[in-house]
């Protein structure tokens, strides 16, 4: 049992900012003598000195299901700090014992059994998903297939495009941005087929709660280890000289880890499940009336929190248990935490572990032993990101990103048939841009804040045809503004076309939220509140569904608000024969569940067992006791390790293309020495001594350690993200061969390399490429090396050629892959540097008495002052590949020592 805060940087207590917010008037605009530009920083100073509020933050939580069955909110004033008693149980139970089969077989038998408990709450506080892990796909697994076929295997639909609606698009719905099954709000809007009772919903399990059958994470009952071993002397070659030894255990659990504490922490993880906390944020309800009283005639300040006006705030969600908003993107439940689901089949990883050796002594002095050491794991945790935007598995989002990039379209792509040509829609719009953009930003201008000049075009509204002025980049033309041309110019979406980062800009679009000062529809009213709906995530990727929701049909249409309704009519030059239909885009279209987050760390983690690792190594050692006064040991390991990580995949639905060689050193060397000095009485030298001369000089001892290790291989891997994560370079030329390691200082500096001189990181092809990315568009926007003013481009992609003798650009070897794809170079080939070690001591023990004596030892640590670089650099860009950029603080240590003995 334990008690606990959700996490280490979590509070309970309500929190308020000084700052100027809100401020109605500018109390210093007209003082005698104070410049315009110092308006600003005298305001601020007031509003500090005056105590006015920029925020208030009031965390809210709820203590188990008696808060969502009476509808209440805990806070610091109902239960002061929040500390929750957690359980978790585990049992074990292990017998073992030797059996003597006969005088040369002995075996070790033994067989281990592990329990680990679901850990909860007191209070039936524990809580989770409804349908357990599976509700973290929410709605849209009803809107894909049957729910009971979706919720049997829901990692067969993983990022597939979905087909979910709502009803309440637009800015005047009667109930906005609804789960609701069966309504078509217009003729223009699909019928919407949003399961309300498919959403991700609270749900209390274990004990103490309405569900005290129903667990919050599986239990294994089948942790079963057997531990199997024998030794076996044979009976030749010298009666028990030679011993075979082998075994095999299987162990559950991860080593120093507690199993009742979930990974991420038990109350992170079973206490905060969606609506099950929130927080009062002032900015969330800025617009209720008793505040916008008081901003009428001055700024809120800390009288306000004093009279009880800002504290208590008033929760965000106002009943605890409610399901997150279906359009909320909600990013996580606070105090730095995300979503966290688990598997309904997870099951406990475990490790087997198998040896095997055989001893021989050789003689009375000499042991010689071979060991064979392997290590499994199995089942190990990891998780997969339930909301991972699925852009490299939409063919339609891929072909209209590809075509982006390139400034064109393809026409005649099968990815545009189903939506386009088999509708009579032409996939290209008048600039050759794909229309799939234009529908998707219909009346946006996501560069309004481009200012024109020579350098830069004047931008309006996707859909509208603008005359650029006269004295801009493109004076006097008239040309359409497509969303492909917004895109390639927004400093959001520029760097990751350029670049083919198409997750990072399929992330972009999901969190896309434009301003209203961008051409967003008015945000509707929430019968609820009465104000403007708030907490909308993704309106941008709505954007098409708002705008059909006011009535528009066409992208070259506009929508005003007159009189508290929508009036459409269209562009200048446009008309129904010479206009592209608007399109709605499904709710789930680039990930599953709009009720969570699509970005790290604000996403779904569904906890499985994803991960595996596998270990072999071989060990010869050779030990001989004192021969002529030396001792020794050596020993050789040669190892291998393969592993699977739990997370962080290229593609996630092709997991294996991560299983690769461990970074570790394959082959390693460790010998060790003591010697007694040849020095003294009877010996090679000063044999004759005697006296006082004799005891100085006999019995000096020194040791001796050296260690010696192969290189260790790591990932040649490019600067940009070509995947879910780097997927590697392509090898292009017949001449690539993997570089060998031989390292070499730069003479006069503490620098080198291991790779020579032989390669130099150079562009990649792809950016000056045309047909890959846009030298330039018609509104002069290039995404290569250079933009049409000459100054550096986005692309900064970086691939490997050949250095020529004369330093100059050869032959190119690796480039990037295209996005979506595996490069062909692989991983966990490129060698780094072998590393050695030598460590000495001396020491002599002199006898006092029969019960006194006294040592003299020296120890000398890197006793030839043997310098270690620094790891080399391996990627193509920066300082070159292969370069070592120094050393680390590698330094001769001698010490002495005196040591008394009594």
């Amino acid at each position: 049992m334990g008690l606990g805060n959700a996490s280490a940087s979590a509070t309970t207590s309500p929190l308020s900012n000084l700052t100027n917010f809100n401020q109605p008037t500018d109390p210093v605009g007209y003082l005698p003598g104070l410049l315009a530009t110092s308006r600003a920083t005298a305001v601020n100073l007031l509003q500090y000195h005056s105590g006015s509020v920029g925020s208030v933050v009031a965390p809210y939580w709820i203590d188990g299901a008696a808060n969502v069955d009476q509808g209440y909110w805990d806070d610091i004033s109902t239960q002061g700090e929040r500390v929750r008693k957690q359980f978790g149980q585990s049992i074990s139970l292990f017998a073992k014992d030797d059996f003597k089969v006969s005088k040369r077989l002995t075996l070790n038998l033994g067989l281990r059994w592990d329990y680990f408990g679901t850990p909860y709450f007191e209070n039936g506080l524990t809580s989770t998903l409804k349908d357990g892990g599976v509700g973290a796909f929410g709605a849209s697994r009803s809107a894909q297939i049957p729910l009971e076929e979706f919720n049997a295997d829901p990692f067969s639909h993983f990022l597939v495009p979905g087909n979910m609606y709502l009803s309440g698009y637009g800015s005047f719905p009667g109930t906005p941005l609804n789960c609701i099954r069966g309504v078509q709000q217009n003729a223009l809007l699909p019928v919407s087929n949003c399961d309300p009772t498919s959403m991700s919903a609270i749900q209390f399990v274990g004990p103490g709660s309405p569900n005290p059958d129903v667990r919050a994470t599986p239990a294994d009952f089948g942790n079963f280890g057997p531990a199997i071993g024998f030794a076996y002397q044979l009976p030749w070659f010298g009666e028990g000289k030679t011993t075979i030894r082998g075994g095999y255990q299987q162990t559950f659990g991860s080593a120093s880890t507690n199993a009742g504490v979930l990974g991420g922490g038990t109350e992170g993880t079973l206490g905060n499940a969606p609506g099950a906390v929130t927080a009062g944020n002032l900015s969330a309800h800025i617009g209720d009336l008793k505040y916008a009283s008081i901003l009428a005639t001055r700024a809120l300040n800390s009288s306000d929190v004093q009279n009880g006006t800002l504290v208590p705030m008033t929760p965000d969600a106002a009943t605890p248990g409610v399901p997150l908003k279906i359009y909320g993107l909600s990013a996580g439940p606070g105090a730095g935490l995300g979503w966290s689901v688990f598997d309904p089949n997870l099951s406990s990883n475990y490790t087997q572990n198998i040896t095997l050796s055989v001893t021989r002594q050789v003689s009375r002095s000499v042991t010689v032993e071979a060991r064979y050491t392997g290590t499994l794991g199995r089942r190990l945790s990891g998780w997969l990101d339930v909301n991972q935007n699925n852009v490299y598995y939409n063919p339609e989002m891929m072909q209209a990103l590809t075509d982006v990039r390139a400034g064109t379209c393809t026409a005649n792509a099968a990815a545009y048939k189903a939506n386009y040509t088999d509708k009579g829609i032409n996939p290209c719009d008048v600039n050759g841009d794909p229309v799939f953009f234009d529908q998707m930003l219909a009346g946006l201008n996501l560069n309004n804040t481009v200012t024109a000049s020579a350098t830069n075009p004047l931008f309006g509204a996707v859909g509208t045809n603008v005359l650029q002025p006269n004295s801009t980049l493109l004076g006097g033309q008239t040309i359409y503004q497509s969303g492909a041309q917004h895109l390639r110019r927004s400093a959001t979406f520029q760097g990751a076309l350029a670049n083919g980062n198409f997750d990072g800009i399929a992330d972009s679009l999901i969190t896309l939220t434009p301003a209203a000062a961008q051409g967003r529809q008015a945000l509707p009213i929430d019968p609820a509140t009465g104000v403007a709906i708030v907490g909308v995530g993704g309106s941008g990727m709505r954007n098409g569904c708002d705008r059909m929701g006011n009535g528009a049909t066409y992208v070259q249409q506009s929508v005003t608000i007159v009189g508290g309704a929508p009036v459409v009519a269209f562009q200048p030059g446009f008309n129904a024969s010479n206009s592209t239909p608007l399109r709605c885009l499904p709710e789930d279209y680039l990930h599953a569940n709009p009720q969570f987050g699509a970005t790290a760390g604000s996403s779904v983690r569904y906890n499985t067992n994803t991960g595996r690792s596998s270990y072999n190594s071989l060990q010869m050692q050779v030990t001989a006791r004192p021969i002529q006064g030396v001792s020794t040991s050596a020993t050789w390991v040669w190892a291998k390790s393969f592993s699977l990580p739990g997370s962080g995949y290229m593609d996630p639905n092709h997991r294996n293309l991560d299983f690769a060689v461990q970074g570790l050193n394959a082959h390693s060397l460790r010998t060790n020495a003591t010697i007694e000095l040849p020095i003294g009485p009877n010996k090679v030298v000063l044999g004759n001594s005697s006296g006082w001369l004799a005891r100085v000089v006999e019995r000096w001892q020194t040791s001796i350690i050296y260690n010696a290790s192969s290189p260790v291989t790591s990932t040649l891997n490019p600067g940009q993200i070509h995947f879910y994560a780097a997927s590697g370079y392509d090898v292009v030329s017949p001449n690539w061969t993997l570089p060998v390691s031989d390292f070499k200082w730069n003479e006069g500096t503490n620098n080198g390399t291991i790779y020579g001189t032989n390669y130099i990181g150079t562009p990649d092809p792809s950016c000056s490429n045309p047909s890959i990315i846009t030298q330039g568009d018609r509104m002069g926007t290039s995404l290569g090396l250079t933009t049409v003013a000459g100054t550096a481009g986005p692309c900064a992609m970086i691939a490997l050629a050949a250095r020529n003798p004369d330093g100059t650009t050869g032959e190119l070897l690796l480039q990037y892959p295209e996005p979506g794809k595996v490069g062909t170079l692989g991983k966990s080939n490129m060698k780094g540097i072998g590393q050695w070690t030598m460590d000495v001591s001396a020491s002599k023990t002199f006898n006092v008495s029969e019960s006194k004596s006294f040592q003299f030892r020296i120890d000398a640590n890197n006793v030839l002052n043997h310098p270690v670089p620094n790891a080399p650099n391996i990627s193509a860009g920066g300082v070159g590949i292969g370069v070592i950029s120094g050393k680390g603080n590698q330094v001769r240590v001698v010490q002495a020592s005196l040591r008394l003995s009594f």
